[in-house]
């Protein structure tokens, strides 16, 4: 991509133009203190971007565009505007105009780049529903494919939401696509049951193994085995995970024979699992054998210029689902980039668009008071609320020891168990966690089974 970068002397113009670089994008830059000063545009730069920090920016829009030519687009990157402004400086030669939340370079730089891949100047790369045309994702995507085909364990990090799940089942299908890919999140695993999940076992091998079973290792075959949140794992199971790891053969809890085991692991954590090494929560040899070929996902704050044709992907997904035909303004893109996604990352973002979607009064386009309704939802972070149990401490519950089976007693009192504790520490879900001895895997599943989620 060659680009045309004009700016006025008070912008940091060669600073722009370094990050844009370290995209790839070729720019040469002009001064425009004086539009006479600008003698000739090179016919292979294939676009314009203005950049101004002047009121009143069409005079200036329409000497660059007859300087630069018709057929060409120019991006006008100035103040933040309202409807009618833009009006004025797209009828002055602005083919689009984009407005930086802040005058920062690196934010103008963003949202330049963001501009660049929207309209396909920088091809946007996919790996099935990975989509990206940042430096960030580009460098993923090339890891993906190389380490694809190789047998070694690959692990996956990354903050929840980056799409660790996704590459997984990418790597999957570049690898061993016509074979089994079977998933597990390590959170759900018991330490009492994990050599039987993973192994299998023998009928009659433990109290309760009233049938035989195959391991998840047997059952993926030749395919994938995607371990989710290994981290999670107590030391135990991950002894069990390092033998499996390190031995092409595994045998049923109760068995005396062995079991070839071909299957490939990609394994998946949002944990800093050096740091939990130093703690002593996670197995250093097991580290040692799992990092030689890691993928490590970018957060979206470290790849914002992807999040409008992220957006904009995501409600083409949901026009098809819902049979609408919504768009994104310009300005709703303006929108996205001036939050910093600190937190749920692309699936937040996903729920965003969805919810302004929805919200969309008009049948062709989201309006930005939408999506801005919808991420400022996100941003308030209220604590559930939750109803109050008499007597926290000294809870009762009621059965009828004539009608009641145990499991209807049992859900009785894990519901309210779960309302006192979280009552008790004022809907802090981190303290509630501490307190009741479960991991957080665990004590978000309890959660989501007495309908607490929700609240």
């Amino acid at each position: 991509m060659n680009l045309a970068l004009f700016a006025s002397d008070s912008v940091h113009s060669n600073e722009i133009a370094d990050c844009l670089r370290r995209e790839g994008v070729v720019v040469c830059t002009f001064a425009i203190g004086a539009a006479a000063r600008i003698q000739a545009v090179d016919p292979k730069i294939e676009k314009g971007v203005l950049i101004t920090d002047l009121f009143g920016a069409g005079p200036i829009t329409q000497s660059v565009r007859t300087l630069f030519g018709i057929e060409r687009a120019l991006i006008l990157c100035a103040r933040q505007t309202g409807a009618a402004d833009r009006e004025v400086l797209m009828s002055a030669g602005a083919t689009v105009v984009i407005t930086p939340h802040t005058s920062d370079t690196k934010h103008i730089a963003e949202r330049i780049l963001a501009q660049l891949i929207l309209d396909g100047d920088i091809t946007p790369q996919a790996i099935g529903n990975l989509l990206g045309g940042t430096q960030a994702m580009r460098k993923r995507y090339e890891e993906m494919r190389r380490f694809a085909p190789l047998p070694d364990p690959l692990l996956i990090l990354g903050e929840t939401g980056t799409g660790k799940e996704l590459a997984a089942r990418e790597i999957h299908r570049l690898s061993r696509g016509a074979e089994k890919l079977v998933a597990l999140n390590c959170g759900t695993l018991s330490a009492e049951l994990v050599g039987s999940d993973l192994f299998g076992h023998k009928r009659g091998s433990f109290t309760g193994a009233t049938d035989g079973r195959r391991g998840l290792l047997t059952e993926a075959g030749r395919g994938t085995i995607f371990l989710d949140e290994i981290g999670e794992l107590d030391l135990k199971a991950q002894a069990y995970l390092l033998r499996a790891l390190e031995e092409p053969e595994i045998r049923r809890v109760g068995a005396n024979q062995t079991e070839e085991i071909h299957a490939r692991f990609v394994l998946a954590t949002h944990r800093d699992l050096e740091n939990d090494c130093q703690e002593g929560k996670f197995r250093r040899d097991l580290f040692e054998r799992v990092r030689s070929f890691k993928i490590e996902l970018a957060p979206l704050r470290d790849r914002r210029a992807d999040i409008p044709l992220l957006a904009r992907h995501f409600l083409q997904q949901f026009n098809e689902k819902d049979k609408t035909h919504l768009e994104l303004p310009d300005e709703a893109n303006d929108a996205l980039l001036e939050y910093d996604w600190a937190s749920g990352n692309v699936r937040a973002l996903k729920g965003a668009v969805r919810r302004a979607a929805a919200l969309a009064d008009s049948r062709s386009f989201i309006s930005v008071s939408d999506l801005r309704e919808s991420i400022d939802d996100r941003r308030k972070g209220t604590k559930p609320t939750v109803a109050p149990i008499p007597q926290v401490g000294k809870c009762s519950i009621p059965f009828d020891p004539k009608a009641d089976e145990w499991k209807d007693v049992v859900k009785r009192a894990t519901s309210i168990y779960f309302r006192a504790l979280l009552e008790t520490t004022g809907g802090d879900k981190v303290k509630a966690i501490s307190r009741s001895g479960l991991k957080r895997t665990q004590f978000y599943e309890k959660l989501k089974e007495t309908g607490l989620d929700e609240q």
